[in-house]
């Protein structure tokens, strides 16, 4: 979404429900988007979709956060409990790595250490 724009149309196919964003350290022009089930990345240079995991989550994706060291690693946390990591080279719930139940109820925020990408902090209820 270009915030210098001054149309109300941020988007010729608007996504539904945005719950999370998160923007690629590694490359500035691609965001992923957390909706509903699903994970979108988005290539805004090319306007396409750079990546999609349709039902990551069982229920809603709350979080989502790159990895700061690793290229190509994407975690995220959901209204399941559990928290996922992915490989966006091979984007599918099998190639997924999960921590079940990581909360009791929803997993609100999941985000990575910045100093290494073996730790992540999360929160939920």
């Amino acid at each position: 979404f270009e915030t210098s724009s001054s149309s109300s149309s941020s988007s010729s196919s608007p996504l539904p429900a945005v719950f999370g964003v998160s923007w690629d350290p590694f490359s500035s022009s691609v965001v992923a988007v957390a909706s509903r089930e699903s994970i979108i990345g988005i290539d805004k240079r090319a306007r396409d979709k750079a990546f999609a995991i349709n039902h990551a989550h069982s229920l809603a994706v709350r979080s989502l956060d790159y990895s700061p060291s690793s290229h190509h690693s994407l975690c995220t946390g959901g209204d399941d409990g559990c928290i996922r990591s992915w490989d966006l080279r091979r984007p599918t719930k099998a190639n997924s790595r999960m921590i079940a139940s990581a909360h009791t109820h929803q997993t609100l925020c999941v985000r990575y250490c910045p100093a290494s990408d073996k730790l992540l902090a999360s929160s939920g209820s």
